[in-house]
């Protein structure tokens, strides 16, 4: 009887280790987008260093027209990315009207329950404090308006940089998470 109950447990180990591996496969094999497209890849997750961690790094991208955002308004784009230890790198489609206008891109990382709708509009309501307050690297100005959410960049772009593909890197520390981010906008 024990030989038989340590048998199953072999067969059952055996089994979930072929399907952990099908799924990665089927993950790393993901097709590439020929269109204008935003690509992110983690680096270095700011969530992979904490054991209380969810291990997921949960983003939120939203983009702003750059000309008026001393007004409140609603991004051009928004989208919910998860990266992870086997999913490092996103890429989403854009619209093509993104690059005739200078935007603001802005980069948070949830670490709330807060919907994402929520985060959006606290964003909207307070662009341009939170863009002097990342600019002068005031963390506290930040909190007060995110909460426990990390504003992990907001930058103005111009569309003269806009007419190429456009990269730059994120890295540094929020709180005691490292993180580093590269982001490529695809024309």
């Amino acid at each position: 009887m024990l030989r038989h109950n340590y048998l199953l447990l072999l067969i059952f180990i055996v089994f979930s280790c072929s399907r952990k591996q099908a799924e990665k496969t089927q993950i790393t094999s993901a097709p590439q987008n020929a269109g204008p497209s935003i690509e992110i890849v983690g680096i270095n997750l700011s969530e992979d260093g904490s054991r209380l961690s969810s291990n997921n790094d949960e983003l939120l991208v939203l983009i702003y027209e750059g000309d008026n955002y001393a007004t409140k308004s609603n991004p051009m784009f928004m989208t919910y990315i998860i990266l992870d230890a086997d999913k490092r790198k996103a890429t989403v489609d854009i619209d093509s009207s993104l690059f005739e206008k200078d935007i603001i891109f802005t980069l948070i990382e949830i670490d709330t329950e807060k919907d994402i709708s929520d985060i959006a509009s606290l964003v909207s309501q307070n662009l341009s404090k939170l863009l002097v307050a990342h600019q002068n690297q005031d963390r506290i100005a930040e909190n007060k308006i995110l909460g426990d959410d990390d504003l992990l960049e907001i930058k103005q772009i111009s569309k003269e940089n806009l007419n190429k593909s456009y990269s730059f890197k994120i890295r540094g520390v929020h709180k005691i998470d490292r993180f580093e981010y590269h982001i490529k906008i695809s024309r």
